[in-house]
């Protein structure tokens, strides 16, 4: 989706990139996928694409730079983000 959304939250101190689409996501009646083409817990969020973050800009009238301080690696720069291991690499599928 590349128009503006008709209602645009203003984004929270301390709210991450993805929560704050989210929020935009349902207060217009979408699904995130359709508003960023995307799932909301993809690694992409942890540092977005200039293109991404264009993109998110122009849809919320919200500045790149104020959403470049919310992608998780700037907003949390000394966290490491971490992967669980479940030891199964398909749903049904034992690990060997």
């Amino acid at each position: 989706m590349t128009a503006r959304l008709p209602i645009r939250p203003r984004i929270e101190n301390h709210e991450d990139i993805a929560a704050y689409l989210q929020r935009c996501a349902t207060a217009n009646n979408l699904t995130f996928i359709e508003l960023t083409g995307t799932r909301r817990h993809a690694q992409v969020w942890e540092t977005p694409s200039n293109s991404q973050l264009e993109a998110a800009a122009f849809q919320t009238e919200t500045t790149v730079e104020r959403l470049r301080q919310a992608a998780l690696t700037t907003a949390f720069a000394a966290a490491t983000p971490a992967r669980t291991m479940t030891g199964r690499r398909y749903s049904g599928v034992p690990a060997k």
